[in-house]
Formats: C-alpha cells, structure tokens, sequence
C-alpha cells in the first residue's frame, strides 16, 4: 500500500515537471498578448476626434490641415477623426465650381479624452445666382448698392452680404432691366435672372439738311426712310441689328446698332467727309483747279471735270490758269456730303493787248473773283 502511494506521489511529481513549463511558457506568450493589446489601446488613446455643428442652410466642406476630410450638411452636425493627439488647424468652408470662401477656421488641441467640438455660425449671407442673357453688361445692386457686375450673356455666382430688399440688374446707362426682393440668410440660395423682351428700339438721325436717307436692314431690304434732318424710331430684335443708311441706291455708312427693350438707343448716320465736285471751264485755255492749297488737276479748254475727293462744306476754290499761270478766279462752293458740289470757272472777256487775258470781274474791279451768290449761280446751271 505503501508502495502503491510512493508511486503515485512520483508519477505526480514527474508530470508537474512537465506541466509547470508549459504553463509558464503559455503565461509568457498570454502576457506579451495583453500588453501588446494594452498597447494598443495605448496607441489608440493618443488619438481624438473632431466634431462640425453647422447651422447654415447649405453644404460645407471640412478640412484638417489644409486636407479635406468631408463635408457637413445643412443644420446638421458630423464627425471627423480620428486625429494624432496635438495641435491642429481646422478649415470650415463654402465651396462650389465658382465659388469658395471660408466660414471658420481654428485651431484646436485633440486628446483623446474627449472630442473637439466646433460649431460653424449662421453667416448673415446668401449665395445668389445671377444670369444675365442680355449683350451688355449689367450691373447688380442691392437697395441701390452696387455689389457685383455680371459680364453679357454669361452667369455669375455671388456671395450677398446682408440679402434683404431689392436686388436688381441695371443696364450700363442706368436703365432696371429686372428686379426681385430677396430675404435670405445662413448662406440661403437665391437667384436674379434676366430674360430680355423680343424687341428693342433705336432711334436713327439723319443729318442732312437737304436728302432723304434710307435705312436697309442686313438682308438689304428698306425698313425706313429718314426725310431731312429728322429722327425716326424704329422696332428691331432685341440686341445688336447690322443696318446700312444708303442714298439713291448707294451705301453710305453701317453700323452694328443696339435696339434696347430699356435704354435710349440712337444711331446718327455718318455723312461723308468728302464728295465730287464737278467743274466747268468755258475759256479757251487749260486752267489748274486748288481746293485749300491743294492740286485738284487740269482741265483744258471748254471742258469739264470731275474731283472726287473734296472736303463737304464751304470750300475755297483757287482756278490758275492763261499765259503766265495767273489766278483766274478765287470762289467759295457749298460741297453737299451727298450730291457735292457744282462750279464752273468765269468765263474771259477779250484779249488785253498784252499777251493776257482778264476775266469779267477783273476789267471792272482789278481784284480776284469772290462772290459765293456767283458760285451759286453757276452751280445751278446745267451743262
């Protein structure tokens, strides 16, 4: 019996010398586990988290040193982490294709205790969409304010600081195209848009005092006739119209004329600066035509000729001409920018017995021609 329990007591002993290390070993490696976990909650308790209320009517984007991490929605309040445990800088920001801006920035300390909360204020602004589909510019003003100006046809997106009254799109002469009141706040949307009428009018002067103009459209169809030193006001698409102002047939100045549905809109025509005048010399010999000291050209005897390029309005006219080039006449002519200019040269009375000759008015005054009712006299003449 003693034996029997000697035995068990060895065979005991001998298997605790074999389940003692295996024991120790396995509490070795459990250990290392739960430090390891430890540490890892160690690690994971350096870091913290960032909380955004916002409390504006739209989207805003978040960032954390300069990096986007998401956006927070209208009202609502969103969650971002988590972060190393330190000093950082917080962007709270309104973003579109167009437009961006910020509405916060901080910088915070993150534990990882508790969370950083921010909280992204109810900015007292709106985001207002301007359309102009108009060919000028317009200008945007908020109770008569000037805020932003809109380019033609394009669109424009616009942050409007205190959004409460009248916003309006006024034309380049101050002219309101279009109007909408507006109470909008916490980056509320809004929107002024500008949809032109169908038609415009222009208003067309015709300067001269003696011809009636024509007005052809860009197909070159007569739309109007102006009468002499009168305005006409016309209907027209809306916007830019390609008009020519012709006389008997002949065009004598275009433009790209704006017909506003709003504003005031004129187009006085551009008479010439020069035009023909057409000469007569009834003498015997070739006489040089001057108009303002310079050369028109030649005409021979009894003859006619034609110089296009004359200033309109009075002109002086020089005629030289017999045996030693002396000044025949000395005139003042009307040149019309339209119909131009008749004058025909004095005729010469006799030979003077000298190898020269005199003209009418010379034998009785002994001084130059003058006389602007004898330049009209021969202008009217037909030849």
């Amino acid at each position: 019996m003693r034996i029997r329990t000697l035995r068990t007591v060895v065979l005991a002993a001998l298997t605790l010398s074999f389940l003692l290390p295996a024991m120790a070993s396995a509490r070795g490696r459990h250990g290392h586990d739960d430090r390891n976990r430890q540490g890892g909650h160690a690690r994971y308790a350096d870091r913290g988290f960032i909380t955004v209320t916002n409390d504006n009517f739209t989207e805003l984007q978040v960032l954390v040193d300069r990096k986007v991490v998401g956006t927070v929605g209208p009202q609502r309040t969103a969650k971002f982490g988590p972060f190393e445990e330190g000093r950082h800088r917080v962007k709270v920001r309104y973003i579109c294709d167009r437009l961006r801006f910020p509405v916060l920035k901080e910088r915070v300390e993150i534990d990882g205790r508790h969370p950083v909360r921010l909280r992204a204020p109810l900015m007292d602004a709106a985001i207002v969409n301007l359309d102009n589909a108009w060919v000028e510019p317009m200008v945007v003003t908020l109770n008569g304010r000037t805020i932003d100006r809109v380019p033609a046809n394009s669109k424009k997106l616009v942050k409007i600081p205190n959004a409460f009254g009248t916003l309006q799109f006024v034309t380049p002469q101050g002219a309101v195209a279009a109007r909408q009141s507006i109470r909008l706040d916490g980056l509320e949307k809004g929107s002024l848009t500008l949809i032109p009428p169908a038609q415009g009018t222009v208003s067309i002067t015709n300067p001269s005092r003696s011809h009636t103009l024509d007005v052809l459209c860009a197909r070159g169809r007569v739309i109007a006739t102006v009468p002499p030193a009168s305005t006409r006001r016309l209907s027209q698409k809306a916007g830019y119209v390609a008009l020519t102002a012709a006389y008997r047939g002949e065009s004598i100045d275009k433009a790209s004329v704006l017909a506003s549905p709003w504003d005031r809109s004129q187009w006085v025509i551009d008479l010439p600066d020069f035009a023909p005048l057409a000469v007569r010399n009834p003498n015997p010999f070739a006489v040089d035509v001057y108009a303002g000291g310079q050369l028109l050209g030649r005409i021979e005897g009894r003859d006619r000729a034609y110089f296009t390029e004359v200033p309109v309005g009075w002109t002086q006219i020089e005629v030289l001409g017999g045996r030693r080039g002396r000044t025949v006449a000395s005139l003042s002519v009307e040149v019309d920018p339209l119909s131009g200019g008749l004058l025909s040269v004095p005729r010469l009375a006799t030979n003077d017995g000298r190898g020269s000759y005199t003209t009418e008015c010379e034998r009785t005054s002994g001084s130059s021609y003058s006389s602007s009712r004898e330049t009209r006299r021969y202008a009217s003449r037909r030849w």
